[in-house]
Order: C-alpha cells, then sequence, then structure tokens
C-alpha cells in the first residue's frame, strides 16, 4: 500500500507510518573509519540507547549509557536539532552541555520505506504459533548511503536495518530495534532546561 510522507511529499510503502516514536537501539556489527570514534571508545561499551524520533519537530533525542573498562559508566543525553542544525550532548551525570554544529551530511532519517525502495523479501520472525509477518526493503538515499531495512507487514514498525556509505567516513553499520511504541512518551526528553548549554 502506498501513502505519502506529510512531511517529505514522497510515497512511501507502508501501511501505519507514524511520524513520531521511541524504541531501543542495539547494535550488533558494524564498521566506521573515524579516527575520533576509535581514540574515544576503544575502551567503551555501550550495549543500547534509547532513541526517541520526532518527525514533526525535525528532532531526534537519544540516551546512551556507556560502560568502561574500569567499571565506571556515563549517561549521555543527545538532542539533535536539524531545524537548527546543531547538537547538544549532557553528560546527565555532571550537568555537562555540549553544543556543536552538524556536519552538512546530517539529516534527520526518512522512516518510511521510499517508493524507490525494492523489495527483497516476506519472511516471518517468532516461532509457527506466534508468526510476525516482516518485509525486507532496500535502497541507497540521497547521500548515497545504501540500506536494508526489515519491517513487520502490517504497521511497518522497525525490526532491523543495515546501511553501508563511501565517502570521507564509510561505515557498515547493523542494528536490531526492540520495544518500539508510536508516539513518544513524555516529550521534555527534548528539553534542554536544567543544563547551562550554550546558545
Amino acid at each position: 500500500m502506498k501513502y505519502r510522507d506529510p512531511r517529505r511529499k514522497v510515497k512511501c510503502y507502508c501501511t501505519g507510518y507514524t511520524p513520531q516514536f521511541e524504541l531501543k537501539v542495539v547494535s550488533i556489527g558494524g564498521y566506521a573509519n573515524s579516527t575520533a570514534r576509535t581514540a574515544d571508545r576503544s575502551n567503551v561499551i555501550e550495549d543500547e540507547y534509547q532513541l526517541f524520533y520526532d518527525g514533526i519537530g525535525n528532532r531526534t533525542a537519544e540516551i546512551r549509557t556507556y560502560r568502561y573498562e574500569d567499571g565506571s559508566s556515563q549517561t549521555v543525553k543527545r538532542v539533535n536539532l536539524f531545524q537548527q542544525r546543531v547538537t547538544y550532548s549532557i553528560i546527565v551525570t555532571q550537568g555537562i552541555c555540549v553544543r556543536r554544529a552538524m556536519t552538512a551530511d546530517r539529516v534527520i532519517g526518512r522512516r518510511c520505506i521510499p517508493d524507490v525502495a525494492r523489495l527483497m523479501a516476506s519472511s516471518q520472525v517468532g516461532d509457527s504459533q506466534h508468526p510476525i509477518a516482516t518485509i525486507r526493503w532496500a535502497w541507497m538515499d540521497t547521500s548515497n548511503t545504501t540500506i536494508h531495512r526489515v519491517v513487520t507487514s502490517e504497521g511497518c514498525a522497525p525490526v532491523m536495518e543495515g546501511y553501508y556509505t563511501t565517502g570521507e567516513t564509510p561505515a557498515f553499520i547493523t542494528n536490531l530495534y526492540t520495544d518500539y511504541k508510536a508516539g513518544i512518551t513524555d516529550m521534555s526528553i527534548f528539553s534542554l532546561s536544567g543544563y547551562s548549554c550554550p546558545t
């Protein structure tokens, strides 16, 4: 079934697209050719993080917890404001807030399946008594990133995604999505109040 994404005026293959949702992201493998990332995270373990997606407000928020080899941990809240082209990173336990300009290639991800996508396979997950029908799509977005995404047949809830890109920072990432929920329970997740964030 095709319908139009109200934000981008493109046709999408989905039966239940929602412009706002929250979920958990579990990185199950990948590679990113980034010196900064390697230096910053060589001794860090990140099991999963929470993602809050607001397509209406053109923004996302993330709650990430990093565990270090010495047993310590650190929780970071990131608020990405794509309209203003800035990211705020807040070290929650210390109350430190850092403002960074977004690079030109950063865009809020399109969460529907665009009409240029190819249907790769239909399958089921779960056991035979409680099957969940899924569809795997593939396409290339405007930043020349190749995306493979598995979604539920009903509702288009994301299940798994793999993407790779070339260029200055080539990357190959595979993510598993869990605890998907349409809508955002607490919109204050995007608030910067209470932190001394630079403007």
